[in-house]
């Protein structure tokens, strides 16, 4: 750190040197003035950046943060049970808290003691007095491979008034890390810095994590037999979004061949085909002509799955779905007497997951230490199994470490694109 610190002075006070020649020479008759400016603008960014870099390793040694209280941290995808992928919104947080209460003072009790008995009843003079924390800002430094770095702010409502660990975001400093920051594959060093009054207060190392690789997936919706009435095209967009929250998959969901480092791209066929179900062999023979129009129309995308979509029709009971295990051909049924658009998406990410060669679990809650919805940005009480039946509301559901891990190594059996 010591030689670090010093190259960066060292450096800084060459740019400051450089600077000073150029404006000296900007002076003389016949100067390339316009070439000077440039190249003065530029010295004085780099002079910026060399400042900043020097500040960071200057506040390193200072001591981990004591006020807020820090209980631990925890770095997830979803469940910090997960093995981390490259490319994907992961979420850092920082467990904090006011510090330990103290007991009133025993002088007020002493002086109570005064006090005629029956004005005191009911009265307690030993409870917790009750105070709070405060942060004004945080940051997250992240450094990845191939020597690149970042920051990322903290999101946290300033104020810590609970007195133990607590998994509400509104307790916890949040470090949100958009995918596109994590796309290379390797390892990323997490340190926070805290700061109060404009002051930097501690300083945390959180560690080192591995980001493995995976691939994107690609998938054509073909609308079954009937036409999609327009109330039903919302849940079924909203259920790729949860498909890709709870996929392995890089950040991201767009079209087929549009954005190539979507984890999620996606093709709808909105004129009804008669997949005749139950018979596969019509709905492979789609796949298999739609990736062929594919590559003679010299797009780069293919499809690695294939799924029918359509709406419970009148006088059918309620359905769900259907799916090859392994395979890559699913059907999904979004039930409208009652709605079931609350929990379509689990229908979706369940079949696509027997497509992945996973069974139906046994059990409905996953055992874990905590669960988070990088979706909608919350904390959920409880983990419930994508892959469990009768499938339940979408927020809750997520695949279990391990069948996440199964998904990763299907995933990267694909002919697909995904983070390097």
């Amino acid at each position: 750190m010591q030689i670090e610190c010093e190259y960066s002075q060292d450096k800084l006070q060459e740019l400051v040197q450089r600077v000073d020649d150029l404006q000296r020479e900007l002076c003389k008759p016949n100067a390339p003035k316009r070439e000077l400016v440039s190249t003065i603008q530029k010295t004085l960014a780099e002079i910026e950046e060399t400042k900043l870099k020097l500040a960071n390793q200057l506040e390193a040694p200072l001591q981990p943060l004591s006020s807020p209280r820090v209980f631990g941290d925890e770095i997830t995808q979803g469940l910090p049970e997960y093995e981390l992928v490259a490319g994907k919104d992961t979420l850092m947080r920082v467990f904090v808290g006011a510090k330990e209460p103290v007991l009133a003072p025993v002088l007020l009790a002493k002086n109570l003691s005064c006090i005629e008995p029956t004005l005191l009843k009911g009265l307690q003079y030993d409870l917790p007095v009750f105070g709070a924390t405060r942060l004004d800002f945080a940051t997250l430094q992240v450094s990845g491979p191939l020597g690149f770095s970042f920051e990322v702010p903290a999101q946290m409502s300033g104020l810590f008034t609970n007195f133990s660990k607590s998994l509400s975001e509104d307790d916890n400093v949040n470090f949100y890390i958009p995918g596109n920051l994590l796309n290379c594959v390797g390892s990323y060093d997490f340190v926070a810095r805290f700061y109060r009054d404009g002051a930097l207060v501690g300083t945390n190392d959180l560690g080192t994590y591995q980001f493995r690789d995976t691939k994107d997936l690609r998938l054509l919706v073909v609308v079954d037999t009937w036409s999609m009435p327009a109330d039903a095209w919302p849940t079924l967009l909203r259920s790729l979004e949860y498909l890709q929250r709870n996929m392995p998959i890089r950040s991201g969901i767009a079209p087929l061949d549009s954005d190539l480092t979507a984890g999620l791209r996606f093709y709808i066929d909105p004129v009804p085909f008669n997949p005749d179900w139950p018979a596969w062999g019509p709905v492979a023979q789609y796949l298999t002509e739609f990736n062929q129009r594919q590559a003679s129309s010299g797009k780069p995308d293919r499809a690695d799955k294939i799924m029918t979509v359509r709406t419970q029709q009148a006088g059918e009971s309620l359905l769900a779905g259907t799916g090859q295990q392994p395979g890559n051909i699913s059907g999904v049924v979004l039930n409208v007497n009652p709605s079931g658009s609350n929990y379509f998406a689990t229908v979706v990410n369940q079949e696509i997951g027997h497509n992945f060669d996973l069974g139906h679990a046994q059990s409905a809650v996953i055992s874990t230490a905590s669960v988070f919805d990088l979706l909608n940005k919350n904390s959920l009480p409880t983990a419930f199994n994508i892959m469990n039946n009768p499938v339940g509301n979408n927020e809750s559901r997520l695949f279990s470490a391990q069948d996440w891990s199964t998904v990763r190594h299907g995933l990267l059996q694909l002919d697909s694109t995904g983070p390097t």
